[in-house]
């Protein structure tokens, strides 16, 4: 089993949704109750579920198999009539045909692409998506951060500290990093307390803020603002992560 396959059994506890990151989204992409809202590198579904919870038509693709089954097992046992998920690229059709109130793609999602024109190409594609006046979320880690490429993340636990998640950068190139991560897993019925270990590596795209604006503004998106995080401070070099709002 691969690190990414045993982290999606345990992805919400690492990675908590809270009503108040919700709120700030939800307000965000000026969402009313019977809009729909889809979710781009959707995970287990978690953002998914909690908007169905509100009243929205919520929909999330995914690339990962695991990710994917983990939320249609939580939609079904929640009976979410609104909550849609299915395995499926950002960088190609959705599986869903339909237009958007609002679009996300948070959590990192769009570093895993290759290259700032994979990265346009599929902000184009969900321009496609977004009804008139739709609004999109994007959220990176902040690679114009000085040091990045050497940057530590402090470490995810859950379950009492017996699931733990590491992760830290190390350079590879201008434009790209190495993301090493590793879930450490303790076994607590086993009599001599074994630890599973899985370990990944991975190669990121440095998505910088300029990068992400120009792309923004050559699709003739509007309203374009900038934050730290899914917060109201307004973005700056030496905060942790990149949150772009943008209007169609």
């Amino acid at each position: 089993m691969t690190l990414y396959q045993k982290l999606a059994q345990h992805y919400d506890s690492l990675f908590p949704v809270s009503d108040k990151k919700i709120s700030w989204i939800q307000k965000a992409l000026e969402l009313r109750k019977s809009d729909k809202v889809l979710d781009l590198g959707c995970g287990t579904g978690s953002y998914v579920v909690s908007f169905a919870e509100r009243g929205h038509e919520a929909y999330g693709i995914d690339s990962d198999y695991g990710m994917i089954d983990k939320a249609i097992k939580t939609i079904e046992k929640r009976n979410l009539n609104k909550a849609h998920v299915a395995v499926g690229d950002i960088l190609e059709q959705y599986p869903f045909e339909s237009t958007y109130n609002g679009i996300m793609c948070i959590g990192n999602t769009l570093p895993h692409l290759q290259s700032v024109d994979e990265v346009a190409n599929s902000l184009e594609l969900a321009k496609n998506h977004l009804s008139d006046d739709g609004v999109l979320i994007i959220q990176t880690v902040n690679y114009d951060l000085n040091g990045i490429e050497n940057k530590t993340f402090p470490t995810l636990t859950a379950k009492e500290g017996r699931v733990r998640f590491n992760r830290h950068y190390s350079p590879k190139s201008e434009i790209k990093v190495n993301f090493h991560t590793e879930l450490e897993i303790d076994q607590a019925n086993c009599d001599n307390n074994d630890t599973e270990v899985y370990h990944s590596t991975i190669e990121l795209l440095c998505l910088r803020k300029h990068n992400l604006e120009k792309i923004l503004l050559d699709l003739d998106f509007r309203n374009i603002d900038f934050y730290c995080g899914f917060t109201d401070k307004l973005w700056d070099y030496d905060g942790s992560g990149t949150v772009a709002i943008a209007k169609k």
